[in-house]
């Protein structure tokens, strides 16, 4: 098992971590609001630790389907050879229809089919490491350091000598790093950590960079994964359907905000889009420090916070609302202290406006919470999103 801590992380610069677990599920398909029960199992004459029996449903985007917070005490590790973890879909909205992931946070992923499979998707699923977070899924803080790449499929995967780890600047089309997966394997169901170029995205240069994955799928071929990650915390923008608005179609969001205690009342939410990413200094913030809007302020942007993009925008600005957790959670930002109830934007969605002209056209989104008082408390990752 690899669970390296912050420090070990540092150090690993030029490692990679492998996990021998493995995860039996039946695909399927299920019907939505089914249970389904996922047999994990240990490395050949080796123990799984598992923290707890949780398990997470992912987009083969690599995106978190269910709006989850990690509870308190949720960090109990303890050991076996095999055990069997259940999982209960969601019986509506994403993750009621479709090919999805089913992982545990310890290297273990498998695919599913709910009704009725998608098109094709791939054995190679790119993911932030902490995806599973409640918050700070997309935070560099959270991460060790590390991405994480699932094998979904039966067989274990090998990288060829054209897959590659792309570090860019948010929205950026030239990477400023990158990494070679060349001959690194990843067995079948598990994972592989790989340490991320840290010290080509220092925050004195962006609080914002985009992580890429580019690679020869067994399953898709050429393919790539775009995620956005960021220094900051306290704010995750959560993509179920993916990056791609469906022709004739809604894309769902939802954002998951958990700033410091700074004051009660209402917490205020907005997904802002803009046709591209310059990352612009705010004002003074609260927690302290230096936050930054990473996207350029054009009509878009400004469309986005005054309603003049509904209805093909819904939902925002609003009041999110509150996940009914208080205190100490499975990761509570850098300090690991207390938070106000950690709050949920749901039913933020991107309505397709059905003109095939815009087919192709990209924006980039990020969401941003804030204070009754106006006060910025929390800005998330970018991502880019696609019309289809």
């Amino acid at each position: 098992m690899c669970r390296p801590t912050r420090a070990v992380a540092a150090m690993l610069a030029a490692a990679t971590c492998v996990f021998g677990q493995s995860m039996a599920v039946p695909v399927g398909p299920y019907a939505p609001g089914a249970t389904v029960a996922a047999t994990l199992n240990a490395p050949p004459g080796g123990v799984f630790y598992l923290n707890g029996t949780t398990l997470y449903l992912l987009h083969p985007d690599g995106e978190l389907v269910s709006p989850q917070f990690r509870t308190p005490g949720g960090n109990t590790w303890f050991g076996f050879t095999s055990t069997v973890a259940t999982f209960t879909l969601p019986s509506n909205g994403p993750g009621s229809l479709g090919t999805y992931v089913l992982y545990n946070p310890n290297g273990v992923a498998a695919p599913i089919d709910v009704v009725a499979p998608s098109a094709p998707s791939p054995a190679i699923v790119s993911i932030p490491w902490g995806v599973h977070l409640g918050f700070s899924s997309s935070s560099l803080q959270s991460s060790n350091g590390l991405w994480r790449l699932l094998n979904v499929s039966a067989a274990p995967h090998v990288f060829g000598a054209g897959d590659v780890l792309n570090v860019y600047p948010t929205g950026g089309s030239a990477p400023i790093a990158s990494v070679s997966l060349a001959g690194l394997a990843v067995p079948a169901t598990g994972a592989l950590d790989v340490p991320l170029p840290l010290g080509a995205m220092p925050t004195t240069t962006s609080l914002h960079y985009d992580v890429e994955l580019q690679w020869n799928d067994p399953v898709v071929g050429a393919a790539s994964r775009r995620h956005g990650v960021t220094w900051t915390y306290g704010a995750d923008l959560h993509l179920p359907d993916g990056h791609v608005v469906p022709f004739g179609g809604t894309l769902r969001t939802y954002s998951n905000f958990a700033p410091n205690a700074v004051g009660t009342g209402p917490l205020g939410h907005a997904l802002i889009l803009s046709a591209s990413a310059v990352p612009t200094p705010l004002g003074p913030t609260t927690p302290p420090g230096a936050l930054q809007f990473p996207l350029a302020v054009d009509a878009f942007a400004i469309a986005s916070v005054t309603g003049g993009l509904a209805p093909f925008l819904t939902n925002s600005p609003g009041t999110a609302t509150p996940a009914g957790l208080v205190g100490s959670c499975g990761y509570c930002g850098p300090s690991g202290g207390l938070f106000y109830p950690p709050s949920i934007a749901n039913g933020v969605d991107l309505v397709h406006p059905n003109l095939a002209i815009l087919s192709g056209f990209t924006l980039e989104a990020t969401s941003v919470a804030f204070s009754p008082a106006g006060a910025i408390l929390g800005v998330s990752q970018v991502e880019r999103i696609t019309l289809g």
